[in-house]
């Protein structure tokens, strides 16, 4: 298991072998930077840019289903919508949205210097997304047919931690700790 990254099912325990198949398609198990799944579905990010979506089948095997080249740095960050029907994703300090089934290119949503990002997708068919963006600015969006900006706040102190449900944005600042 030294040589290849292995994606496990949160209810059966068992491996998948996912990136065993995907071995021609990655350069490298260290290539993959970030993860998110649903119950039939993982969603891959790598440090080359690409997102890919993985279907599971039954006895833990899985097939290639869609992938996409968003840019030629990492993809950072993923968060699955499956209530909205996208998966969000931050790569070069950009939040953008792709179709979760076959990631066609669904929104930019925030353009630059984005430090991290939570969305709440219970309130289908419309999300909501916070984005921490440069040294101290949290910035909401409504995930509509076109992101719309809900508010933006600077706060006194760089974020470290942002949560977002349906009736808050928290955020945590303060220095890290050395």
């Amino acid at each position: 298991m030294a040589d290849s990254a292995r994606a496990y099912s949160a209810y059966s325990g068992r491996a998948s072998s996912c990136c065993e198949e995907a071995g021609s398609l990655l350069d490298a198990p260290a290539e993959v930077t970030c993860l998110a799944s649903t119950d039939d579905k993982i969603v891959v990010g790598t440090a080359k840019g690409r997102l890919q979506t993985w279907r599971l089948h039954g006895g833990g095997s899985a097939v290639l289903h869609a992938a996409a080249q968003l840019s030629a740095s990492a993809v950072d960050q993923l968060q699955l919508l499956p209530a909205v029907g996208i998966v969000l994703h931050r790569c070069s300090g950009a939040v953008g949205a792709h179709g979760i089934d076959d990631l066609h290119p669904a929104a930019a949503i925030h353009q630059s210097r984005a430090t991290l990002f939570d969305a709440d997708g219970a309130r289908a068919p419309v999300g909501r997304l916070a984005v921490c963006a440069g040294h101290s600015m949290v910035w909401v969006y409504d995930l509509e047919a076109k992101p719309q900006l809900v508010w933006r706040r600077v706060l006194p102190e760089p974020t470290r931690a942002l949560r977002l449900d349906s009736q808050s944005a928290l955020a945590a600042g303060g220095l890290a700790p050395r």
